[in-house]
């Protein structure tokens, strides 16, 4: 559900071929590795852009959140998204090992809302979502204890 939600949405801001925007959420969301598939989709550098930038300004809205499944999908397929985008066209900020995490925290803070008439299935979503962020934090092993 979220995945077409999704490709419409960013077919209509961007104005990029909605079977181009089917095409890379299959490919960014498959599991392959994203820097072998770049090659296999069929966007210019414009298009690339284009649709980075509306992934960076997309709200995505559950209004019956619950324990969150709709925005956890929805985050997958944004962060997916993102970060394929971001190598396609060469962005230096891939190189990060702590890239997955940033991309996962922006996308929360920016791109999603949810809400329920039970505060606690709010409450267990914000758990789930901050989880799913904590998981891609890379620790760096080169500091030494004090």
């Amino acid at each position: 559900m979220s995945r077409e939600a999704i490709a419409h949405r960013l077919s209509d801001i961007s104005g990029v071929d909605i079977k181009k925007v089917k095409k890379l959420i299959d490919l960014s969301t498959d599991e392959h590795e994203d820097t072998d598939q770049i090659t296999e989709i069929e966007l210019s550098k414009t298009e690339c852009q284009s649709i980075l930038r509306t992934t960076e300004n997309i709200s995505i809205c559950d209004p019956a959140v619950g324990s969150g499944a709709f925005l956890l999908g929805s985050l997958q397929i944004l962060v997916s998204v993102k970060r394929f985008l971001m190598l396609k066209i060469g962005d230096t900020r891939t190189q990060d090992p702590n890239f997955s995490y940033i991309l996962k925290e922006q996308s929360i803070r920016h791109n999603l809302i949810g809400v329920d008439i039970l505060r606690q299935a709010v409450h267990i979503c914000e758990l789930r979502l901050w989880l799913s962020l904590a998981v891609d934090y890379q620790v760096n092993q080169n500091v030494t204890d004090v």
